[in-house]
């Protein structure tokens, strides 16, 4: 007896069974993939209709990427955001070599994540320490107040002059920055304050302070501060944990 036409095109027994089965399951797939993107799975479910098989790999982004513990060698500054939380600071991490001979470097103490005081001959200076507020809204007016809070209720340093708001690059990052020149004859500062935020936007993040002897005159800026050959290795090789 022959099939009608009917017969001869319908799915064997158990296919239409299968076929559902499959549209569950690449429904499934494209509702969880929605959900993880918020929104943009579209393009993703596309590239993966036919047959159930893994076609998406999505990689964890990990804001901690420093170990604890710096290379037995390091010398420089090493401090893990995971590390900066454990000790009351916002989650931000921080590490950047620094060799030349007669740097003194202090590790983390209650809010100052890292220090260091350059040899003699000339103020030589960093220090990066918590910023509680105003991370992402630099205020020119405050700049000085930043200074005095990161150099702990330090003398000394009339006449101030604040220079304008700025952006640098460090460790690939554009942050926004302001120059401060403070004290007089040979212990004359310029500092750089920049703001680094504890992620886009936020008011919390930490404050890292540039200190080289001051120009004669003019006003302060963060280029000339940063480009001082004491503290180059340092600025060149600095990296943020986290934000």
């Amino acid at each position: 007896m022959s099939k009608s036409n009917d017969d001869a095109t319908s799915p064997p027994p158990g296919l239409e069974r299968e076929n559902a089965d499959t549209d569950r399951i690449l429904a499934r797939r494209a509702s969880l993939v929605a959900a993880a993107l918020g929104g943009l799975a579209l393009p993703f479910a596309a590239a993966c209709a036919g047959p159930p098989q893994p076609c998406l790999s999505m990689a964890r982004f990990d804001h901690d990427t420093f170990p604890n513990d710096p290379p037995s060698e390091w010398r420089g500054f090493w401090i893990s955001s995971s590390v900066a939380a454990s000790q009351g600071l916002p989650r931000l991490g921080l590490r950047a070599k620094l060799t030349q001979r007669g740097f003194s470097v202090w590790p983390q103490s209650g809010d100052t994540y890292a220090s260091a005081s350059g040899p003699p001959g000339g103020p030589l200076s960093f220090r990066a320490v918590a910023l509680r507020r105003g991370a992402s809204s630099p205020e020119p007016e405050g700049a000085e107040t930043l200074l005095r809070g990161a150099l702990e209720g330090a003398t000394g340093l009339e006449p101030v002059i604040v220079g304008p708001v700025e952006s640098v690059t460090l460790a690939k990052r554009t942050l926004s920055a302001q120059a401060v020149r403070a004290g007089t004859a040979n212990a004359a500062t310029d500092y750089c304050l920049v703001r680094v935020p504890q992620a886009p936007g936020a008011e919390t993040g930490m404050l890292l302070v540039f200190g080289v002897p001051a120009k004669p005159s003019g006003v302060p800026g963060c280029v000339s501060v940063l480009e001082h050959e004491a503290l180059r290795e340092l600025v060149d090789t600095i990296e943020f944990d986290g934000g």
